[in-house]
């Protein structure tokens, strides 16, 4: 006889799209289009607030849930945006945005209550609630990858807390419309459910300003956890930074949570993060363009390809397209066994669509060096040939 983990850590299963990135392939030069990391360096000014706050001995402990100056430059912003009133005790800074939406969940959900998880979905959606013993109701989406509030109301159980909402999606790519969001947050005020808002990709929105719950009704602040993080808006990955814009009794909760576990996010992070946030908007600009380009180049070889389909790409930094009919062309069993194919003769790293809830597709991050992506979808292009 030996000591056991439980029984959730026992069926634990890693990401992946980690996964997907460090598969092995004998191939000599081979190209990840698997991780969403954005290829270009963060801005400058992140790396120079880092080595002043070091210089200046900005390093030790500081206050739980973040600094002061971020939390109320993160409030400024959110009631600018949304036009409901928000103050620095409302945000959490927390060490990126997995832990965020983790810790959210932490605080609301009970043992056997369920989060209703649009698909296709971020696997991380799906195994959070998981760890907590409570449960991820997926709820198909349509075929342009988009939710159907009428589905989404007819999964509500008497166990429902929570309806996830991500937009710009991960890995559809997808912005979802005005009128969908705004029936999902009409839904949430009457079952009287939170909503749990990821909105890691909102400034990387190629079609405009994402719909967001608050913008749209701002009485629901009252119901909304907003998660955000500066990995994808400021290429700031390695960093982990992100935040929590919550009613006030919760981001406590999810202070007093963070005593407990990490203390608070990196310190000289923070002071990035804050410089980030002080930019005039050229670099974002300049950055989004480069996204357009590769979005449109990526847009243009999937949709010339036979037995692909492409519902569309809103935002940085995913395609999510079809791929069942080269799937069924090639005579394989799946996208598992397409996306293997793939990297053993071209070299791409791509994740398939199943562990996404949507079986037949592949997600392919478009954001790399460009003459890099031109090279993938040359190697695409010869896949099919």
């Amino acid at each position: 006889m030996s000591p056991r983990i439980n029984r959730v850590a026992a069926d634990a299963r890693p990401s992946p799209t980690m996964g997907a990135a460090a598969g092995k392939t004998s191939h000599e030069d081979p190209i990840s289009l698997a991780v969403g990391e954005p290829s270009d360096p963060p801005p400058p000014e992140v790396a120079t607030a880092a080595e002043r706050a070091i210089a200046e001995g900005r390093t030790r402990y500081g206050a739980v849930p973040g600094l002061i100056a971020l939390r109320e430059r993160v409030a400024a912003d959110h009631a600018e945006r949304t036009g409901a009133p928000t103050s620095a005790d409302n945000v959490v800074v927390t060490a990126g945005g997995k832990p965020a939406l983790m810790d959210a969940l932490r605080c609301i959900l009970e043992p056997g209550d369920e989060m209703i998880v649009p698909l296709p979905a971020w696997p991380t959606f799906l195994d959070q609630p998981r760890w907590l013993s409570a449960k991820a109701v997926t709820v198909p989406a349509e075929p342009d990858l988009l939710p159907d509030p009428d589905r989404i109301a007819a999964a509500c159980t008497g166990r429902t807390k929570i309806i996830l909402v991500n937009s710009p999606g991960n890995p559809s790519g997808r912005v979802w419309p005005h009128d969908r969001m705004a029936a999902i947050v009409e839904l949430a005020k009457q079952r009287d459910l939170w909503l749990l808002s990821d909105e890691v990709y909102r400034d990387l929105s190629l079609v405009g300003p994402a719909p967001e719950p608050v913008s749209i009704d701002p009485e629901v602040a009252s119901r909304t956890i907003v998660v955000d993080s500066f990995s994808k808006r400021f290429s700031m990955t390695g960093w982990r930074v992100g935040t929590v814009t919550a009613p006030a009794e919760l981001a406590s909760a999810i202070t007093a949570l963070m005593s407990s576990t990490v203390t608070h996010a990196c310190a000289v992070s923070q002071y990035a993060a804050l410089a980030a946030l002080g930019l005039d908007g050229t670099w974002e600009a300049s950055r989004l363009e480069r996204h357009r380009r590769c979005r449109d180049r990526a847009v243009a070889a999937l949709d010339a390809l036979d037995g692909v389909a492409l519902s569309g790409s809103d935002s940085g930094l995913y395609a999510f397209p079809d791929v069942s009919g080269w799937i069924s062309e090639v005579g394989l069993e799946d996208d598992h066994a397409l996306c293997a194919h793939l990297k053993d003769t071209q070299g791409l790293l791509l994740v398939p669509g199943t562990p996404f809830g949507a079986s037949g597709r592949f997600r392919l991050s478009w954001s790399i060096a460009e003459d890099r992506l031109d090279e993938a979808l040359g190697r695409l292009r010869a896949a099919k040939t």
